[in-house]
């Protein structure tokens, strides 16, 4: 062998994961972190994880790692066909338990059944849940939900990480801008709603609500309202935008109170650059002159004119679920809102979907979010159940559809604090 030949690096490792629900995300973390830290993955949920394996030629992935939702009660039988359709596709099957499942798995070549987290890779093999009263113990150190995020734990020299400090309402609360952090966290439903319920909150204030999502934007259908097709005309001239054009896009919902207006998004997909950050200021400033509070409905992304948005809002709302995508990218968005020219932005994350009854687990990983994100969670909102999609689908705010809802209420109770705080800012004016 050559001594001065160039080493060829090793090829990634092919993984691919399965699991669905917070849980079972969590466990699958837990277990990434214990990975080497090259691969390659593939994520899949457990309803798309049979065709997908099916479809590919066997050896395709070097490691599958399948974490079923045990709050759910996944199917066995589910289950148990991804199992037999992975061992066909990987010579390493590995499958996330947590502790006591009462799932059981024959043991078979190239099968690791592990319970945790946390998880130990030389825990021996189990095809079988532990026996009652026997506790399956592992040696791994907790926290591996910061060392997911790539934070060094304490013991390796990292600085300690002091306690996230509580969030608040801003004094002014004039313009509210709603920032998913991930897809399908129920951001559009919270601004609809939110916008709804300040509304309510005081019939005397005007309300309008923006759509800024350029290419897939909901807002109108969620309040069931016709299609505006002078909107598009007005983002193909948008340079040209004036107070009566404006106008003449807000349109009301019969669903909804009379001093509630909505500017929706365009009937068809725009480029995302179709708005400029001097078009968006313009758009804020006619949506000020017009109305008391303003918020804005923001896309599942960060496009050159959001700037404008985190910049000129009052408080900009957060919107998450618990999970490691959500975690990284509000330490992502935390450190562009401090950014020098947005340090005057009010950050505040909404944590959506929460269970009746956390885990242990789950509030661990909730405190674990808090510190990625360097502050507390403001708001915590409640699984709802099937009355948003439900509401949504019909074109009707939840004070409509289910009033007694407990997202409902819970957003209900936020705009009531909003108010008060614009009541106050108003006396003090």
């Amino acid at each position: 062998m050559d001594p001065n030949a160039t080493p060829i690096a090793p090829a990634p490792l092919r993984v691919c994961t399965v699991s669905d629900g917070i849980d079972a995300l969590l466990r699958l973390a837990g277990y990434i972190t214990l990975m080497p830290p090259l691969a390659a993955r593939e994520d899949l949920t457990l309803a798309m994880a049979l065709d997908r394996l099916r479809s590919l030629e066997p050896g395709h992935f070097d490691r599958i790692v399948i974490a079923p939702d045990a709050e759910k009660d996944a199917s066995p039988r589910l289950v148990e066909a991804i199992v037999a359709e992975a061992r066909l596709n990987s010579p390493d099957v590995v499958v996330l338990l947590p502790q006591k499942s009462r799932m059981a798995f024959a043991a078979a070549p190239g099968l690791t059944v592990l319970f945790g987290p946390p998880f130990d890779l030389n825990q021996p093999p189990a095809s079988s849940p532990a026996a009652e009263g026997e506790t399956i113990t592992s040696p791994a150190p907790r926290g591996w939900w910061r060392r997911f995020l790539g934070r060094q734990s304490p013991e390796q020299g990292a600085p300690a990480v002091t306690a996230p400090a509580e969030p608040s309402l801003p004094s002014s609360l004039r313009l509210i801008a709603v920032q998913p952090l991930c897809g399908g966290a129920g951001a559009t439903s919270l601004a609809v709603n939110l916008a709804v319920e300040i509304a309510r909150a005081d019939r005397n204030r005007r309300v309008c609500l923006l759509d800024l999502n350029l290419q897939f934007g909901n807002v109108a259908t969620y309040l069931g309202l016709p299609t505006n097709a002078r909107v598009v005309d007005i983002y193909r001239s948008i340079g040209a935008i004036d107070a009566d054009s404006f106008d003449m896009c807000l349109t009301r919902s019969p669903k909804a109170p009379e001093n509630l207006q909505i500017f929706p998004a365009p009937n068809e997909i725009l480029p995302v650059d179709g708005l400029s950050s001097s078009n968006l200021a313009r758009i804020i400033a006619l949506a000020r002159s017009s109305a008391d509070v303003v918020i804005l409905d923001m896309p599942h992304l960060v496009a050159d004119w959001s700037e404008v948005a985190f910049a000129e809002a009052d408080a900009v709302l957060a919107v998450s679920l618990l999970d490691v995508r959500s975690a990284q990218n509000a330490a992502r968005l935390r450190e562009l809102i401090n950014a020098e020219t947005l340090a005057k932005a009010h950050l505040l994350y909404l944590l959506n979907r929460v269970p009746r009854k956390p885990s242990a687990l789950w509030e661990e990983a909730q405190q674990e979010f808090e510190k990625a994100a360097g502050t507390g969670i403001y708001q915590l909102l409640p699984e709802a159940g099937a009355d948003p999609s439900a509401a949504a689908n019909r074109g009707l705010p939840l004070a409509e559809y289910a009033p007694s809802n407990r997202l409902r209420v819970e957003i209900r109770d936020l705009a009531r604090d909003m108010t008060r705080s614009m009541a106050m800012q108003s006396a003090q004016a």
